[in-house]
C-alpha cells in the first residue's frame, strides 16, 4: 500500500489581496458513469467555461484546469494544467474515458491531492468546480454520528492513505480557494428515508461545497458561472 506525504508544501506563498481580475478555476469532473453520461458532464462544464469567459472582465486573466477521478488508479493520474487555452482544456475534455459501474465510492481524494500540484497563481482568486455523484473513500473507519462507525458497512477505503478532509482543508485556510459541489444523483439529497451509504454520500457532499451546493442540471450551468464570478 502506497503513502503519500502531506503536499501543503507544495503550496504558493499568496499574495495579501488577490486581484479581481483574475481566476484559477479547476473543474473536478467524476468519470465513474455511462458514456453518455459523461458526456453531459463534459457539456456542463464547457457550458460553465463559455458561461464564466463571456462574462469575465475583457482585461482580466482566467486560467481552466481540468482534474478528472474515478477508480483508484495504479498509474500516475493525468490532468489539464492550468491554462488561457480554452481550446486545450476542451480537448482534453474530450479524451476522457468514462468508466461505467465501480465502486459506491470514487478516488476523489487522489483528485484533491492534484490540486495541490497546480500551478497556482499567487494573486489570483481560486474556485474548485465539482461535478459528480460519487464520494471520495474514507481515510480509515471513522464515526460522523455518534455510536455510529462507519467501518461497520464493509465500504472501500483509501488505498493510498489519503484523507480527503484532511487535504481539503489547507486548500480553504492555506490558498483561500471556494469550493462548489454540483451533485449528480439527485436522490441523495432531500430525502426523509435514506440508507446509511446515502447518509455518507451527503455528508461528503455537504463538506465539499459548503454553502455552494446545486443538483447536477443543464439549466445550471449558467447559475454555476454566476456564483463563480460572485465569489471573485
Amino acid at each position: 500500500m502506497s503513502t503519500h506525504s502531506h503536499p501543503l508544501t507544495h503550496l504558493p506563498t499568496l499574495a495579501a489581496r488577490p486581484d479581481s481580475r483574475s481566476l484559477d478555476l479547476v473543474f473536478l469532473l467524476d468519470t465513474i458513469c455511462s458514456d453518455e453520461t459523461l458526456d453531459e458532464r463534459r457539456k456542463y462544464v464547457r457550458n460553465i467555461i463559455r458561461n464564466v469567459s463571456q462574462d469575465f472582465p475583457a482585461e482580466g486573466h482566467l486560467r481552466v484546469g481540468v482534474i478528472p477521478y474515478g477508480p483508484h488508479h495504479s498509474a500516475k493520474m493525468s490532468f489539464a494544467k492550468l491554462s488561457t487555452e480554452t481550446a486545450r482544456i476542451q480537448k482534453f475534455l474530450r479524451a476522457q474515458s468514462a468508466h461505467p459501474g465501480g465502486p459506491f465510492e470514487a478516488a476523489y481524494e487522489e483528485a484533491l491531492y492534484g490540486l495541490y500540484n497546480l500551478d497556482w497563481s499567487r494573486a489570483s482568486h481560486r474556485v474548485m468546480v465539482t461535478v459528480g455523484h460519487r464520494p471520495p473513500h474514507p481515510y480509515k473507519p471513522f464515526s460522523y454520528r455518534e455510536g455510529d462507525p462507519f467501518d461497520c458497512l464493509g465500504q472501500q477505503f483509501c488505498e493510498k492513505n489519503l484523507d480527503w478532509r484532511l487535504l481539503l482543508a489547507p486548500l480553504r485556510s492555506h490558498l483561500r480557494l471556494r469550493s462548489i459541489a454540483v451533485v449528480c444523483e439527485s436522490n441523495w439529497t432531500g430525502q426523509s428515508s435514506l440508507t446509511y451509504t446515502d447518509e455518507y454520500a451527503n455528508f461528503c457532499w455537504a463538506e465539499i461545497g459548503y454553502t455552494n451546493l446545486l443538483n447536477f442540471d443543464m439549466t445550471t450551468a449558467g447559475e454555476v458561472a454566476r456564483d463563480i464570478l460572485k465569489l471573485i
